[in-house]
């Protein structure tokens, strides 16, 4: 347990009443667990569409960019999230006791600059959000309520590049129940 930091050091509570302290400098990562967030990536989608213009049908992965690389937006890597590869929906049921939907979007940096695809998020089949999204354009954080939804879907369409390199990501998308 997370005791405290203060300046560089961090101060940590092991079993048996133990400390341990660090600094700061020495935490690689540091892992979040909590029953009021369930990441996207750990459940299973109750519907999928996949479907290529004129490149693959990349197949969607859970924790990993469509290539199979670490989530990268910019130069910030994210351990948990969705990518994908234009067209793609994935459906997922709401957790009845959960009301936000949390995500940071964009286009992973794998594709050195190209790609040009639109995300959109649905909720019982009405849009909630949608942003045109290119390579150049910084990561977008996405916050959306979800009182009254039962089914919520992750768009992804092609933009004006029909769907080369539309290698999208939706890192730490989770679902979120507030106090």
């Amino acid at each position: 347990k997370v005791l405290g930091l203060k300046g560089d050091t961090l101060e940590l509570g092991l079993a048996g009443e133990q400390r341990l302290t660090l600094s700061w400098k020495e935490v690689v990562s540091m892992a979040v667990r909590s029953d009021r967030q369930v990441f996207l990536s750990d459940l299973q989608p109750v519907d999928v569409v996949q479907e290529a213009l004129v490149t693959f049908v990349g197949p969607w992965r859970r924790d990993r960019s469509v290539l199979g690389n670490p989530l990268t937006l910019g130069k910030t890597v994210s351990e948990k999230g969705l990518g994908v590869h234009a067209r793609c929906l994935l459906s997922y049921e709401c957790p009845a006791d959960f009301n936000l939907f949390l995500a940071s979007i964009g286009i992973d940096a794998e594709t050195e600059g190209k790609g040009d695809c639109i995300f959109q998020v649905l909720g019982d089949g009405k849009e909630l959000y949608s942003r045109r999204m290119r390579a150049a354009d910084k990561p977008e954080s996405v916050r959306l309520p979800l009182a009254g939804i039962k089914r919520l879907t992750l768009a992804v369409e092609p933009g004006e590049d029909l769907d080369l390199a539309d290698h999208a990501d939706w890192c730490g998308a989770r679902f979120v129940r507030e106090k």
